[in-house]
């Protein structure tokens, strides 16, 4: 579980002997068949009625995934507070993102595009590192996550990526996936591999996160 997970990484970077770590974690909590330890105190949890109507399938299965996405966030937030608070917080670097929503939740059109892709990524950098002037509304895929703290941490050293520094302005930040999907903060489009069809699209002046079909446009291009 995470709470087991969080703490092992806590206790990594804590001794750490003098030296640079890197840590990569993957947790499943949030994943079947949603059970929580014992020892985790449960928060409220209230499920509007407007998010109710919208969900399909089991109620009660919705609900227990809802309780396991609460508790990686609880256990999550303990563990960064921990590190912020620690004597190595003002050194370390934490990057937290998911590869998937609530895909057996809700079902979506293809307006709700960037709901049904989208994912959180999550940058902590201290005081003593941070740019100035980060853009937080850029797009960009998990290929752009290790060039970002490439950047970050390594003191101009050389790499090799095909992702981008997600807060280098001068980048390109164009986010995809493997179904086809691409973004841009002026554009968006899906392309079908196995027939080598485009729908285009433009994002909805009138509704935030919501696009709308379009025809093909430079910004595509």
């Amino acid at each position: 579980k995470n709470e087991y997970l969080f703490d092992f990484i806590y206790q990594k970077l804590a001794n750490n002997n003098g030296k640079s770590k890197f840590i990569f974690a993957m947790s499943t909590s949030n994943h079947p068949p949603y059970t929580l330890p014992p020892s985790y105190k449960k928060l409220p949890l209230e499920v509007p009625d407007f998010l109710r109507k919208k969900i399909t399938g089991d109620y009660a299965i919705a609900v227990e995934h809802f309780m396991t996405y609460q508790y990686a966030n609880q256990k999550l937030g303990e563990l960064i507070t921990r590190i912020k608070n620690s004597e190595f917080g003002n050194n370390t670097i934490i990057a937290v993102t998911g590869d998937h929503n609530f895909w057996n939740v809700f079902d979506y059109t293809a307006e709700q595009y960037l709901d049904l892709d989208g994912v959180p990524f999550y940058l902590y950098i201290p005081d003593t590192l941070k740019p100035r002037n980060v853009d937080t509304t850029v797009f960009g895929s998990h290929l752009d996550i290790m060039p970002t703290l490439y950047n970050i941490s390594l003191s101009g050293q050389d790499y090799v990526s095909i992702g981008a520094n997600m807060i280098d302005p001068e980048s390109s930040h164009i986010s995809f996936n493997v179904d086809g999907l691409v973004m841009s903060k002026t554009a968006a489009l899906r392309y079908d591999a196995e027939y080598g069809s485009v729908n285009y699209f433009s994002w909805n002046p009138a509704v935030p996160r919501r696009l709308v079909a379009s025809s093909q446009t430079k910004e595509h291009d």
